[in-house]
């Protein structure tokens, strides 16, 4: 079993998988799926379930805390535990004393009803930073006397060893003394409340278990980010150090369940950018018990594809090979959190491989559909491929589960004689890059391993501004894969040769002159 659990809102297929490979100590779920839960425990009964309920709008402060433990038994999942409540704002953003006190009581009756009705609950479930030790006990001291399970959130940017990412904190923020309400700390904050507790009631030593029901990288806690994860920037290997060092670290401290990485299986898009649900063959690399060093972070560069894809603007495109491309920053810039996840990142590879790569993104206007096209090594369409084209509740596909399959949902669709497959689009695919929202599509190939797309759609008040997308089978190699030239490339190659020759045409005259 290992400390590094799962935070999900889905179920399915791969992540039976990953539950059955990893052995999480802890899973937290907002996919209340009877029949996969009671599988999952059956097979891991050691794994602490824990449910969460949650409805748009509601107030704790409004809400009776025994009604709502009623609310969650009556769901009748086979979980262990429930969350109290996750990241009550106003208990973190305006404390008072008064307040404090408020939660507090709620908590406890909540946890005393879900006692009688068979269950745990793990209380508080802060944000990441909150809350110093003495403000723990002092705020919350029947909390702290009472649960089996209390619960926080870490995360740090763009290492979870980062306790300052960008030093934004304000002054108000860091603790001048013991006594104050907010902390500085992002990860391993769990550290100082299993002292603070302890210290003041030494009996509840050995008593209770601190679960961090939300970790991972968010940029949330740096400047000029929103509620974005590591995929906003980091590779997978970077992505990875972080959380060996961290699961690493929490092994050294049996007073810590484990945490639940989030996102492990998101339903939501708009937490598309923390999901690690295709990676998880990774965590298996995260021992069970001793301390992880960090492994040397990878030198920060730009993403492989941003350097061998082709971007075109809505004036050009992929059937002029003399049309000029442009960079991402005019693709985010235009069509937002566009993200693409290279293949040989979710599976391991070996030489000589076929797989599909990302050959381009072109930027259209028009038919309210994505074009995809598919071809061969030489270029030439391929007719019969299957492409997966989805949203986050598309339906099941229900073709073959393999490693490289990037989700268990989506509308299949084969490639024509010239390559293409063209997805409609409805008025769910509009978004609003200006605001900061994403496209809700992906895109990836079923037939062989392919990278993934996603954050695809049409921009808003738009006449349907959408990218369509070019894949290429290359065969796989460690090295550098060589650059096909097309046919403008050979004449750009020819004409700088040309201007060589009548340089050197040219020398030669005046020499002899």
């Amino acid at each position: 079993m290992r400390k590094c659990g799962f935070h999900v809102q889905r179920t399915g297929g791969e992540l039976r998988q990953a539950i059955e490979g990893v052995q999480p100590a802890v899973i937290v779920s907002l996919a209340h799926d009877r029949d996969f839960w009671q599988g999952v425990k059956q097979d891991l009964p050691e794994t602490l379930l824990i449910g969460r309920l949650y409805e748009e709008g509601r107030d704790w402060r409004q809400t009776d805390p025994r009604w709502w433990a009623e609310q969650c038994a009556a769901l009748e999942m086979p979980y262990d535990a429930f969350i109290t409540w996750n990241e009550p704002t106003d208990v973190y953003n305006e404390i008072t004393l008064e307040l404090a006190a408020q939660h507090d009581d709620w908590c406890c009756q909540f946890r005393r009803r879900m006692a009688e009705l068979g269950y745990e609950a793990v209380a508080l479930n802060v944000p990441t930073g909150h809350f110093h030790r003495n403000a723990v006990v002092n705020l919350f001291p029947n909390i702290c006397q009472e649960f089996d399970y209390i619960g926080l959130h870490e995360y740090s940017a763009r290492a979870m060893w980062d306790q300052d990412p960008g030093k934004q904190r304000a002054a108000k923020d860091v603790p001048k003394n013991e006594g104050d309400v907010i902390g500085h700390w992002y990860c391993q904050r769990y550290r100082d409340w299993h002292d603070g507790i302890v210290a003041r009631w030494p009996e509840r030593e050995g008593q209770f278990k601190l679960v961090i029901t939300e970790c991972g990288i968010a940029y949330g806690v740096m400047p000029g980010y929103g509620d974005v994860g590591w995929q906003t920037d980091l590779s997978v290997d970077q992505y990875m150090a972080s959380l060996w060092w961290y699961f690493g670290e929490m092994n050294q401290d049996d007073y810590c369940l484990g945490g639940a990485i989030f996102m492990v299986g998101f339903a939501d898009h708009k937490w598309a950018s923390f999901e690690t649900l295709p990676f998880w063959r990774q965590l298996l690399e995260i021992p069970e018990v001793g301390a992880v060093e960090p492994p040397a972070v990878p030198e920060e560069e730009e993403p492989e594809e941003e350097m061998t894809i082709k971007i075109y603007d809505f004036d050009h495109g992929p059937g002029d090979p003399d049309a000029p491309t442009v960079g991402w920053d005019w693709l985010r810039d235009t069509f937002g959190d566009v993200q693409v996840r290279a293949i040989e990142d979710k599976v391991s590879l070996q030489e000589g491989d076929l797989v599909y790569k990302l050959d381009y993104l072109d930027a259209r206007v028009g038919p309210a559909n994505i074009i995809i096209n598919v071809r061969d090594e030489d270029g030439n369409p391929i007719q019969g491929e299957t492409v997966m084209f989805g949203w986050p509740d598309a339906p099941a596909h229900g073709y073959a589960d393999k490693p490289s399959n990037w989700t268990e949902n989506g509308v299949p669709g084969g490639t024509n004689a010239n390559g293409d497959v063209g997805p409609g689009l409805g008025t769910g695919a509009y978004y609003s890059p200006a605001d900061g929202e994403r496209g809700p599509h992906f895109v990836w190939i079923w037939d062989k391993p392919s990278d993934y797309v996603d954050g695809l759609g049409m921009i808003a008040g738009t006449n349907h501004a959408h990218l369509n997308l070019g894949y290429r089978a290359v065969e796989w190699s460690e090295e550098e894969p060589p650059v096909v030239p097309g046919a403008g490339e050979l004449a750009d190659r020819l004409d700088l040769v040309i201007a060589e020759l009548v340089q050197i045409r040219d020398e030669l005259r005046a020499a002899e002159g």
